[in-house]
């Protein structure tokens, strides 16, 4: 019993290190009859009497195997009944499913799965989800991802707690992530553990299983017998510098910095953060599309969002803003006239310092070097944002209106000037933007003549 109990106390103790589990709480332990599933099921129910754990058990079959598939849902039925624990049961037909949503089988038994959860955890009236993943799991994970292409979000593997996909006020918790294959397995057979065998696990039509089958024991037998341990580490480096990333992204967007000077990988993390807080999958492809233009880019469901300066708005469709006329100006040295709508604006662009540009009464100044060599001119759109001079956080312009008594008649036709990227600098009537104010270190001014016909 000696590696059993030093695996109970090596699960027991990074539970409470980690506080994945509080004392007295209920927690919906996943189990789809695998050892390692089983493994985590009987070490919680250890652990259960001495932390004042509730615990059921949450059994989905996704009918891919035929009779094994409801071969394995008895055998959970049974061992949960056995171990007097409620066992709740859900069932879903996932090849329809993916053939439905255009989407691998993978993936569509993953969100059927996860949906299945968080409906059984809402029921039963528990927050936490214990799945059984660990570390093995965690280096297939990521070369997968890495084949895949993923950045350090990706690439740093599943942490050891996590809201639940289906449902953010849930928690996934993996208390085997430091417990390996070999482990597990080991103490299974210590205590003569009772599991079921997947044979999917075997079919390297699967990627994971050619990870797992093919391309692991090359790495390992030939180029690094130490491999484990080198991705594990590596997987721990790589979550503490997205951490810094995440902290000096968040330093820099309070800072009055244009969001196109940002450097890409501080452009990406703000992006990142805004999908997470919007409950959106940031995926590679999306956060790229968001940080390269302000176009609006479709997303789930359809839905579409669409970047104004370093703010994620949602608009109703790709082409709601096709047909607003807008022009693009290219300010030079020498006065230019340029005329959308009923609106006239003059402008050029002058070298100089800060102390001595004098300002006309009829006219606003800016950093020219803030803006960049092309500005977007158009009126004004649901949803755009800016940060007014002289204001810590950005308003939406709609509430700068409101505020400012403007007539809901006259807020289409007011015109705003935008960088090339779409972040805001100038509105009609409003104060100009924090980040192109004249400072010390400017050297080229913009100045800005607004006539109405």
């Amino acid at each position: 019993m000696l590696m059993a109990d030093a695996l109970f106390s090596q699960v027991g103790g990074e539970i409470a290190e980690q506080r994945l589990i509080t004392k007295r709480a209920k927690v919906l332990v996943g189990v789809s009859g695998g050892v390692d599933s089983i493994v985590l099921l009987h070490v919680l129910n250890a652990l259960a009497s001495a932390n004042s754990w509730k615990l059921a058990v949450a059994h989905f079959n996704h009918r891919l195997r035929g009779r094994d598939s409801n071969s394995d849902e008895r055998f959970v039925r049974r061992l949960a009944d056995r171990l007097g624990l409620r066992c709740f049961v859900g069932e879903a037909d996932v090849s329809a499913l993916a053939k439905n949503a255009g989407e691998s089988i993978e993936m569509a038994a993953r969100k059927a799965r996860h949906q299945f959860f968080a409906d059984a955890a809402r029921e039963w009236g528990c927050r936490r989800i214990a799945l059984a993943h660990h570390s093995d799991d965690q280096i297939e994970l990521f070369f997968i991802r890495l084949l895949r292409g993923a950045g350090i979000d990706g690439l740093t593997g599943m942490p050891a707690v996590s809201p639940s996909p289906a449902d953010k006020r849930l928690s996934l918790v993996r208390p085997l992530l430091g417990i390996s294959r070999t482990e597990i397995e080991a103490f299974a057979q210590r205590l003569k553990l009772k599991f079921r065998e997947d044979s999917s696990n075997r079919d390297t039509r699967h990627l994971r299983n050619r990870v797992r089958h093919d391309l692991l024991p090359i790495l390992r037998g030939n180029f690094q017998p130490g491999l484990d341990q080198v991705i594990l580490r590596t997987l721990q480096q790589l979550g503490d510098e997205k951490e810094l990333a995440d902290q000096a992204a968040g330093f820099l967007s309070e800072k009055s910095i244009a969001f196109e000077e940002l450097p890409a990988a501080a452009k990406r993390r703000i992006i990142h953060a805004q999908l997470i807080r919007k409950c959106e999958t940031p995926s590679f492809k999306l956060i790229d599309a968001l940080v390269d233009s302000n176009a609006p880019v479709v997303h789930s469901e359809g839905k579409a969002l669409r970047r104004v300066g370093g703010e994620l708005v949602e608009v109703e469709s790709v082409s709601a803003f096709e047909d607003e006329p807008e022009l693009v100006l290219t300010p030079m040295r020498a006065w230019q006239t340029r005329s959308l709508g009923s609106r006239t604006v003059r402008f050029r662009v002058q070298s100089g310092k800060m102390d001595k540009a004098r300002k006309d009464p009829d006219e606003e100044l800016f950093d020219f070097d803030r803006i960049g060599p092309n500005i977007t001119l158009r009126h004004w759109r649901p949803g755009d944002r800016y940060r007014p001079i002289g204001m810590k956080q950005s308003k939406k312009l709609q509430d700068c209106f409101v505020n400012q008594k403007i007539p809901k008649t006259l807020r289409h036709q007011l015109l705003v000037a935008t960088t090339a990227g779409g972040e805001i600098f100038w509105v009609e009537g409003l104060r100009i933007a924090e980040f192109v104010k004249l400072t010390s270190g400017t050297r080229g001014i913009l100045r800005w003549q607004l006539e109405q016909l």
